[in-house]
């Protein structure tokens, strides 16, 4: 039961026990028995791998001639971070590393218990879901990154596009933090651009005019900026240029407003076919529409002018000039001699001016149909109006009766 300290000296100073809690007789290193975890400051992590006298440090006393360092072992600051490692962050954040560290190393961050807002970029929005290394590329120091500027971080989708503002493209002009949709881009601002909304314009979304196009590079980006922002720079020509010889440099608008496609502002009166009359309450589409290729279209040249170009001759060609009978061509009747666009009544027609049987007496108050009686031509009813034969008794026969010569 010899004690250890009767034949060797306490290299430790009394701060420690019984020797053979740490030593064996073998040899007095490495110290193989003790165990760490038992003292007030348990080994995790990092700390693992440490070389004990990385921590505790060579003292020199002079208590011996001999053997005057030691190693301390007691006695040593230990409760904060800080005792043992330099504050890399000048006490911006405290002095409780265990807030964002952990011993698994300097790089493993709490993200629970770290509080970016007291750096000099707080995190907000979205910026809150991203992953630490997203940003802090591994082996990049904390220190020098650059973040004044959204492109510091992000690339220019819009490829300096906006880089003549006053703002030089500023990213937070448009966008928040909460995401890079929905833009924060008023209407009231759009009207202050080279091109103010109007009309059907602005119940349009953003993506319907400013589309995704591709750089030269490859990457994808939204076009703001048009060289000519006229209306075939987004809409198709449903008149495939039939009609631009007619129209003025106002292009579209010579005839269309920006409150719709159907609404037009077209005067009528500056074409070969006025309008007047029934023809004013007709819709364009009545006249225009045709059919080109299989598909519906709108045709504005080219198209008959004469009634009979819409109308059919419901007299069956009994009014077409000489040579022409019923039932024959019929592009060369003038319905004008006797109609006006008002109604299809005969409002121009003078029975004795226009016909070779003038109207007197009783005739006067006869009935049109009592003579014009309908009949059929080619299968189709039609009202004879000429040539017929026009001697007293081809109405009445060979008697002329009392009551005026009025057939029952």
């Amino acid at each position: 039961g010899q004690n250890c300290l009767s034949c060797h000296i306490d290299e430790h100073r009394g701060h420690l026990t019984e020797c053979r809690n740490c030593h064996g007789f073998a040899a007095w290193k490495p110290v193989r028995e003790f165990d760490h975890n038992k003292t007030d400051f348990a080994l995790t992590g990092r700390h693992l791998s440490i070389e004990c006298n990385k921590c505790h440090l060579p003292v020199i006393d002079n208590k011996f001639e001999t053997d005057k360092e030691y190693l301390k072992f007691k006695g040593l600051a230990y409760k904060r971070c800080l005792d043992c490692h330099k504050d890399a962050h000048n006490n911006k954040f405290g002095r409780n590393c265990e807030g964002c560290h952990n011993t698994a190393g300097w790089q493993s961050v709490n993200r629970v218990g770290f509080d970016h807002g007291k750096t000099r970029f707080a995190l907000l929005g979205k910026h809150a879901a991203v992953a630490c290394d997203k940003c802090h590329l591994p082996g990049k120091s904390f220190k020098q990154m650059k973040f004044d500027f959204c492109q510091d971080c992000h690339s220019d989708y819009h490829n300096a596009q906006f880089a003549a503002r006053p703002s030089k493209g500023a990213c937070e002009e448009c966008h928040t933090v909460a995401g890079f949709t929905p833009t924060k881009f008023t209407i009231e601002q759009h009207q202050k651009t080279d091109y103010p909304l109007s009309g059907s314009h602005l119940a349009i979304p953003c993506i319907g005019c400013h589309q995704k196009t591709v750089m030269e590079s490859g990457v994808e980006f939204v076009r703001f900026t048009f060289d000519n922002p006229r209306c075939l720079t987004c809409h198709k020509d449903p008149h495939r240029g039939l009609v631009d010889k007619y129209v003025t440099k106002s292009g579209c608008e010579f005839c269309h407003v920006v409150e719709s496609w159907r609404k037009t502002s077209f005067d009528h009166a500056q074409a070969k076919l006025p309008l007047e009359g029934r023809h004013n309450e007709i819709s364009c589409r009545k006249c225009h529409e045709k059919e080109i290729g299989g598909k519906a279209s709108l045709q504005f040249v080219d198209l008959p002018l004469r009634c009979q170009g819409c109308h059919d001759d419901i007299h069956g060609g009994q009014f077409a000039p000489a040579g022409q009978s019923p039932g024959g061509a019929l592009r060369d009747t003038d319905c004008a001699r006797c109609h006006l666009p008002n109604s299809w009544k005969a409002e121009k027609f003078d029975h004795n001016r226009d016909s070779k049987f003038k109207l007197d007496g009783a005739h006067l108050k006869v009935a049109c149909r009592a003579c014009h009686k309908e009949a059929i031509l080619e299968g189709k009813p039609y009202i004879p109006f000429k040539p017929l034969d026009v001697a007293c008794s081809s109405c009445h026969g060979g008697k002329i009766p009392d009551d005026g010569g009025r057939k029952s």
